[in-house]
């Protein structure tokens, strides 16, 4: 698939990584069935991305996998994060946000790459 193939209104959450049903452990389908959280994810046609109405950044399929660059949360970036909470005397503790992640191309759509059992999933909504 192209780049621009991927580009679209994505809706994430926990699920079985492709392949691996039988080793779910009984508590692990507890979890699954409690834990509904959905995650909005929009690719954007021109290399931009939003999730979860957060984080905006950047975004490319290269290498068989999509790999998003986020730029910023809350509409600040890293240094304006930091800078904020150094005002206020406050410890910032989301800088993990702005870590660049991977999304990779499964059977139900996009993955998050891992050996787990259980990984978060997107669909096309």
């Amino acid at each position: 698939m192209r780049a621009a193939d991927w580009a679209g209104d994505w809706v994430g959450g926990a699920g079985v990584r492709p392949g691996r049903e039988d080793d779910l452990a009984p508590l692990e389908r507890k979890r699954l069935e409690r834990d509904r959280e959905v995650f909005a994810l929009q690719l954007r046609s021109d290399g931009t991305f939003l999730h979860k109405k957060t984080v905006e950044g950047l975004w490319i399929f290269e290498h068989g996998r999509l790999s998003l660059h986020p730029q910023r949360f809350l509409g600040k970036t890293l240094i304006e994060q930091r800078t904020a909470c150094e005002i206020a005397e406050k410890e910032f503790r989301f800088a993990f946000v702005y870590d660049e992640w991977y999304l990779e191309p499964c059977p139900e759509g996009l993955c998050v790459p891992g050996d787990g059992v259980i990984t978060t999933i997107y669909k096309r909504e």
